[in-house]
């Protein structure tokens, strides 16, 4: 199953002397075809070295993703994650399933997240 890694906050989004806290995750992954169903899926919050790199400097949690039995899937999660000025964050999402009811090992989908958070002062 590959990952597509996609920067949700850019490396230069926290400002100097901040720290964004993230406390929520949302994802939300649909077939691109009605066809297909999911039946498994991961999604995963990396550190990334620069905005749009899938250089990874770090892991920081993994989305306890569950396929609904209706061809979807979906994630929502607490957190308290720091992210310090000069990182980056990305997602990367992936599913299996079926394709009219064929097992397929990489499931072409879309998937809609949601970060939220708010900025403190570093210490």
């Amino acid at each position: 199953m590959g990952s597509l890694l996609k920067t949700l906050v850019p490396q230069d989004a926290v400002p100097a002397g901040q720290v964004l806290i993230l406390t929520y995750a949302n994802a939300s992954g649909f077939p691109n075809d009605s066809r297909n169903a999911i039946t498994s899926a991961d999604c995963q919050i990396d550190l990334v070295q620069t905005q749009g790199s899938d250089i990874l400097t770090g892991h920081l949690a993994a989305l306890p993703v569950k396929a609904s039995g209706l061809g979807s899937a979906a994630a929502s999660e607490s957190m308290y994650l720091p992210i310090k000025s000069g990182e980056g964050i990305a997602v990367g999402c992936r599913a299996t399933g079926t394709s009219s009811g064929t097992p397929v090992l990489s499931l072409d989908t879309t998937w809609y997240v949601v970060l939220g958070g708010y900025f403190s002062d570093a210490k």
